[in-house]
């Protein structure tokens, strides 16, 4: 029996990063599907998205972590970011150029997040 495989870079760079990109009137339908998107590369990119396409990785998160965005897609996209982060293959050197935005973005969810649970789970992943 064959086993079914996805290239999981070119799945990234086609399909999610321009489904993340919809905007306008169906921006908020999206909801969802951003959160599921968020979860996804945190699953699956410390195993199979190439080391080279790591800062649009990280830029993607910095995306789903904007102020404008939904709160469950912003606790998603934290979660998925510290689940990056603690992968073996992570690189510090080309995360560096993102440390900075990212620490604000997180920051201001932090301070956003009204229920304490969410404060104490995004806390006991730093």
């Amino acid at each position: 029996m064959d086993c079914f495989q996805v290239d999981f870079d070119q799945w990234f760079i086609t399909s999610l990063s321009a489904e993340l990109g919809v905007g306008g009137e169906l921006w908020g339908h999206y909801r969802v599907l951003r959160r599921r998107i968020a979860w996804l590369l945190g699953q699956f990119s410390g195993v199979k998205l190439s080391a080279n396409l790591s800062p649009q990785l990280y830029q993607v998160m910095l995306h789903l972590l904007r102020p404008e965005e939904d709160v469950v897609v912003r606790l998603a996209a934290s979660k998925a970011l510290f689940t990056i982060v603690d992968s073996v293959e992570f690189n510090v050197d080309q995360f560096l150029e993102y440390l900075e935005s990212t620490i604000a973005s997180l920051f201001s969810l932090l301070k956003e997040c009204k229920e304490c649970e969410s404060k104490v789970s995004m806390l006991c992943r730093i």
